[in-house]
């Protein structure tokens, strides 16, 4: 296949041979693919005006260095799909070069192999079930998804951007092992230097965007639109698409049902958007009354209440993306394994009847919760405010054992591999140390130290203690 060699406008000696062939088209560029696959060049079908000109070189200089060339910026990378160069065509056409999307984000099996994997494959429950099992992942997958991309929209906003079009086409994800990708990064919104080219998306746009056509889109109304991606991704359903209908013209109804009137269908203070029973199908596990909102948990709860009721139509009170990231968090802390093989979603938030919301399964066994303890200035060990809920084969890392270590970008390689383990064996709990020199086990005021390859039956009230710098302690009770 015959080539053309486009040339770049901010590094005259570089050139991007692209492949004579368009492999994808949009409103606004065709898209084409290198010889070798490692890139893509998007080609404008109309040159960008001065004002996206100058944005587009902010974004494949200041803001690319701002994020990609700091501490933590590979990881980064993984989560944008960010352009890094603006190039010419021979005929004079303007386009950005962009990494190929990573095959994670490509469907592999069934009959959408090749496709990107947008989110509302995985959302719309009739379109879900016709994904191939090995592509469906499951619930803490998508718990994991959206943790990862309440975290890059945390840096977004952090860089002072807002994205303005979040939505099921804008964020690729995979709920095999929990990645995230955001694209179409092109047009995004610099507050008081680069407004916004797009509103939005219809279910995804903020309800004053609707109904105020002055308010343009802001870190606020992506706040809006996260939370409504979190919040499909784990319920596979609109959290404004109920069973309210306030105009009989369709279009005047969804601007309405989206706008002025939006209303949660699980308000708590007025239950009238509540979808209609006979709207869900028998394998459809995004019933609000079979699986209601507050199954996600402690931590997730207050912040759907403060997204979907405080904050529908007040954007100051919508939770950050930061909360959203140490909620999702927490609450993937919180994840156990459902006890029935055959269950669609496979873990569950454990709540205290240790009943799967997804197939109604329970857990007979004791499950080990771990209270984290550190010590404070005054040498005294102090409730961090955090819990690890354990279950067969779960994995403990540097993060449960040390204050001073974090899952975030900034962690390194040698603190991500577990150190300690959980197995249920002959009717008891086996806590397992792995990596950790310096460990102390205490039962009933007697100590002992637990080494490397060591194992220990787990009894309520257990201490176990790192002894090493910034070493935390864990104190077992059993749910």
């Amino acid at each position: 296949m015959s080539t053309i060699e486009l040339i770049s406008i901010i590094h005259p000696e570089k050139k991007y041979p692209v492949k004579l062939e368009v492999r994808g088209s949009g409103t606004k560029k065709n898209v084409f693919f290198s010889p070798d696959n490692s890139y893509v060049v998007a080609i404008y079908k109309k040159d960008p005006d001065q004002v996206s000109m100058d944005r587009l070189k902010d974004l494949v200089q200041k803001y690319y260095n701002d994020l990609f060339n700091m501490e933590g910026g590979n990881v980064w990378k993984e989560h944008f799909c960010w352009p890094y160069d603006i190039v010419k065509s021979p005929k004079g056409k303007y386009g950005i070069v962009m990494p190929l999307y990573p095959s994670d984000f490509i469907f592999q099996a069934g009959d959408k192999k090749g496709i990107e994997k947008k989110g509302n494959w995985f959302t719309k429950p009739s379109i879900r079930k016709t994904i191939d099992p090995s592509e469906r992942g499951n619930w803490r997958n998508m718990l994991f998804c959206a943790y990862n991309l309440a975290r890059t929209i945390r840096r977004l906003h952090a860089a002072g951007l807002c994205h303005s079009d979040l939505s099921f086409n804008n964020v690729l994800l995979n709920p095999s092992n929990g990645k995230v990708q955001v694209i179409d990064v092109d047009e995004l919104v610099v507050p008081g230097k680069y407004p916004a080219g797009v509103l939005g998306t219809q279910g995804f746009i903020a309800p004053e965007v609707i109904v105020n056509p002055n308010v343009l889109p802001s870190q606020q109304t992506d706040l809006h639109a996260l939370a409504c991606l979190i919040y499909q991704y784990l319920f596979c359903r609109d959290p404004l698409l109920g069973r309210k209908i306030h105009n009989e013209d369709a279009t005047l109804d969804d601007f309405l049902s989206y706008g002025e009137k939006a209303l949660f269908i699980e308000d708590r203070r007025d239950p009238s958007n509540k979808p209609k029973p006979e709207g869900y199908t028998p394998v459809d596990w995004s019933d609000v009354d079979k699986v209601p909102y507050t199954i996600a948990g402690p931590y997730l709860i207050p912040l759907f209440q403060k997204a979907f009721e405080e904050g529908l139509h007040n954007p100051s009170a919508r939770p950050s993306a930061s909360q959203w990231e140490n909620a999702l968090w927490n609450t993937y802390e919180r994840i156990v394994r459902c006890a029935n093989p055959n269950c669609s979603e496979k873990f569950f938030v454990l709540n205290k009847v240790k009943r799967c919301p997804f197939c109604g399964q329970t857990i007979s066994q004791p499950l080990p919760v771990f209270d984290l303890f550190h010590r404070n200035n005054k040498n005294e060990w102090v409730f961090y405010n955090k819990q690890v809920y354990g279950g067969e084969n779960k994995s403990l890392h540097k993060w449960h054992f040390f204050d001073n270590i974090y899952y975030s970008e900034k962690i390194q390689k040698k603190d991500v591999p577990s150190v300690a383990g959980l197995q249920w064996y002959n009717g008891a709990w086996y806590f397992k140390n792995i990596g950790l020199p310096s460990f102390t086990v205490t039962d009933n005021q007697s100590s002992k130290q637990l080494k490397p390859g060591e194992a220990i039956v787990l009894k309520e009230g257990m201490i176990l203690e790192n002894g090493e710098a910034n070493g935390m302690q864990l104190k077992t009770k059993f749910i």
